[in-house]
């Protein structure tokens, strides 16, 4: 499968999952290297866009330029409606990875530390998860 640059509405709706979580209020924070980092949508956007995009250069090197996208990030607006269901955040994240994931720094890149909170905050919003026990033994019933 070839990669190829997420769209506009895939990048606002993994942006969107991350300022809204329960966890979240408006902004998405993590540490990253020793740091801490605190990202608007739009900040998550760019950050998103830029690496996937970086990832295309990465393995299309001999194509023309116009094939990764155009250099400015889309800007974000929230999408109409209600979040999008947590499989389907996990999912999309998943697609994302695969397409920003060609190039040499991206293990150690913030877009993948984002990547992997949005994910994280997204298996949290599975049914059933608040129920699960947090400590599995077999005693317990």
């Amino acid at each position: 499968m070839s990669a190829f640059l997420c769209g506009d509405d895939h990048f606002m709706a993994l942006a969107f999952a991350a300022v809204t979580d329960r966890y979240n209020y408006g902004s998405l924070t993590l540490y990253h290297r020793g740091k801490r980092i605190e990202l608007n949508a739009q900040q998550i956007v760019d950050l998103l866009y830029r690496e996937n995009r970086k990832s295309l250069f990465a393995r299309y090197s001999d194509r023309d330029p116009a094939f990764v996208g155009k250099a400015k990030p889309p800007t974000y607006r929230q999408p109409p409606g209600a979040p999008l269901p947590a499989v389907s955040i996990i999912k999309m994240i998943h697609c994302y990875e695969y397409q920003a994931c060609e190039h040499k720094s991206w293990h150690g890149s913030l877009a993948r530390a984002v990547a992997k909170a949005i994910e994280a905050h997204a298996l949290r919003r599975l049914p059933g998860y608040d129920d699960a026990p947090w400590e599995y033994s077999r005693g317990a019933a």
